[in-house]
């Protein structure tokens, strides 16, 4: 199978003060197939080498597992349908990346990442990425490094406001308890995608963790003092 592919990159300056700036490289790659199409746009941060080799892994991966996906679906494909169906056009797979920043630096930065696949089927596939850096300390940072005060029982703070917000939204029918809580309960997985800036922390939820898939990948906002009263 021919495949045809493009890497484009962007050199872009985010300037945070009059004499602080954070360089990106934003790198478009873009590849295609008689069978897919892959559009990927990703940051590249020069000096960065921890952070970079995280991000470059992310894309890498989400290539990798796409390609084998389709590869798998089509010959499934091939093994059932029938003539009719092989003879019929068939709309190509399809990979899309793209990121946004709330927080570009020059001390930390907050990165989301959002993959979108679609290899066959009724509906695509939404996987968001949320990651946070201390750039001159040159680590990753923890939902629990974000928040300015954290009182005790932090986790089960967060979870309560969340849930609160999320029942606002998506309410259960009448007398039926809430489909999705352990989505949102307060382990430390439901929360590792989350971006922030210099006054909230927004937890991002993947598509059917807290809500029907109607509902795309809610967000909740929290303040970035948990002792403040929530707005």
């Amino acid at each position: 199978m021919k495949t045809l592919g493009a890497l484009c990159l962007f050199f872009l300056s985010y300037s945070a003060s009059a004499d602080e700036a954070l360089s990106i490289r934003a790198l478009r790659h873009e590849e295609s197939s008689p069978a897919w199409t892959i559009s990927v746009d990703y940051p590249l941060f020069p000096g960065q080498v921890a952070l970079n080799e995280r991000i470059q892994g992310l894309v890498d991966s989400s290539i990798a597992d796409f390609k084998r996906e389709s590869a798998a679906n089509l010959r499934a494909r091939e093994a059932t349908a029938s003539a009719a169906e092989k003879a019929a056009p068939s709309p190509r797979h399809q990979l899309l990346i793209r990121w946004r920043t709330s927080m570009p630096g020059p001390v930390e930065l907050s990165l989301l990442i959002e993959a979108y696949s679609w290899t066959g089927g009724a509906n695509g596939r939404t996987t968001l990425y949320g990651i946070n850096y201390d750039l001159r300390g040159k680590r990753f940072l923890a939902l629990a490094d974000i928040f300015t005060n954290r009182p005790e029982g932090w986790l089960a703070l967060v979870a309560a406001r969340c849930k609160a917000e999320l029942a606002s939204r998506f309410p259960p029918p009448p007398g039926s308890p809430p489909i999705f809580e352990a989505g949102s309960d307060p382990d430390p997985a439901n929360y590792d995608c989350f971006t922030f800036d210099e006054n909230a922390v927004t937890i991002h939820f993947q598509k059917y963790q807290v809500a029907p898939g109607s509902a795309g990948t809610p967000e909740v906002a929290l303040p970035r003092d948990l002792a403040a009263p929530r707005p």
